[in-house]
């Protein structure tokens, strides 16, 4: 009996464990081949990512006090044109305000609220927004990246570059052994790591003339893409 089930659970991992053929498994013959592109791109967008921060003794005064903190930040930052629709508050946080010294103790409450918008690259525009948030004391920069506008039409041109590098490629090795290729079987888009965005962070101690100093680089999107044609042979070979 025990023989038994041991052959009855090999038979179960074969049928389930066992390798499968590739997806992508062809009968007639094929030439299959990567091709990649990269784009570099002036950065023409900052996405800033700012926190109102609100201390007070009672979770009354502290709720009172950061919903005014909050709603002047947002109205500094519509009065700069930054556009509403960009505009979005999250991560709002109320939690005891601990603090150390002279010992550990309870010093009220805390609430946090963390606020997302994108603007211009316009030096004018960076540093006008720069001057504001730096006057709201409740108001600290957490990050800013650089980021382009139109990515999306960035990144397809930049899938087509890399298709007719796989083309390329294709005609190449097969004319080299005196063949052609055919009709395309398989297109897939290859997972690549794009380079993070370009950051900086600052805190409000900068003084302000420095920190209107930018240097955006440039940002660089890639692709990879597996194509496999069809390998044809010359017949007056």
């Amino acid at each position: 009996m025990t023989n038994l089930r041991i052959i009855g659970l090999t038979l179960v991992w074969f049928a389930f464990c066992s390798p499968r053929p590739l997806a992508e498994h062809f009968e007639q013959p094929h030439i299959s081949v990567f091709g990649a592109a990269t784009t570099e791109v002036e950065p023409d967008v900052i996405n800033w990512r700012i926190s109102v921060t609100t201390k007070a003794p009672s979770t009354e005064k502290v709720g009172a006090l950061h919903e005014q903190n909050v709603a002047a930040a947002l109205q500094q930052l519509l009065e700069q044109n930054v556009e509403k629709k960009y505009l979005q508050t999250s991560q709002m946080t109320l939690n005891v305000n601990w603090e150390r010294q002279p010992v550990r103790h309870r010093a009220g409450f805390i609430a946090t609220t963390s606020i997302s918008f994108k603007s211009s690259i316009a030096p004018e525009v960076h540093r006008n927004l720069w001057n504001t948030l730096s006057s709201l004391k409740a108001v600290s920069i957490n990050g800013v990246h650089f980021d382009i506008s139109d990515r999306e039409k960035v990144e397809q041109n930049t899938q087509v570059k890399a298709l007719k590098n796989a083309r390329a490629k294709a005609d190449l090795l097969a004319i080299t052994l005196d063949n052609h290729i055919g009709k395309v079987l398989l297109i897939q888009e290859e997972g690549f790591p794009q380079p993070a965005p370009r950051a900086y962070a600052r805190t409000m101690a900068m003084d302000t003339e420095s920190a209107t100093s930018i240097s955006p680089g440039t940002i660089t999107v890639t692709k990879r893409i597996k194509v496999v044609f069809t390998l044809l042979f010359f017949r007056n070979r």
